[in-house]
C-alpha cells in the first residue's frame, strides 16, 4: 500500500485525478460524502479498521500481507467467471448511462 506524493507543482492548468473526480462527481449526480472530503480524509476513512495510519503511509510503502501470496492463489479471481473483470460498477453501467456503456 502506498501514497503517491506530489513531486512538482502542477504545470499550467493541470489538476490531480482526485480534484477532477471531485469536480465531475456532483455534475453526474453523485452526492457521496467522499466528494466533499479532502484527500487525507478519504484515505483516513478508507484505513479505518485496518490497523494502518496515514502517517505511516506518508513514510513509504507498507506491505498489507504476505508479498508472496495473492488473493487469487488458486488462479481464479473472485468473479463469477473466475477471470479479471475491468470496468465501471454495475450501478453506473446499468443506471446512469444505461445499456452497459463502458462495461467490459
Amino acid at each position: 500500500m502506498q501514497i503517491n506524493n506530489q513531486i512538482i507543482p502542477p504545470i499550467g492548468e493541470a489538476r490531480s485525478n482526485y480534484w477532477v473526480s471531485r469536480e465531475i462527481a456532483p455534475r453526474l449526480g453523485y452526492i457521496e460524502p467522499c466528494f466533499t472530503q479532502t484527500e487525507e480524509q478519504v484515505i483516513e476513512e478508507s484505513l479505518e479498521g485496518t490497523g494502518f495510519r496515514i502517517e505511516e503511509l506518508k513514510q513509504g510503502t507498507m506491505l498489507c500481507s504476505d508479498p508472496d501470496k495473492t488473493s487469487f492463489d488458486d488462479g481464479r479471481f473472485p468473479t463469477p467467471s473466475g477471470k479479471l473483470r475491468l470496468g465501471l460498477s454495475l450501478g453506473v453501467c446499468g443506471g446512469l448511462w444505461g445499456g452497459g456503456v463502458g462495461c467490459w
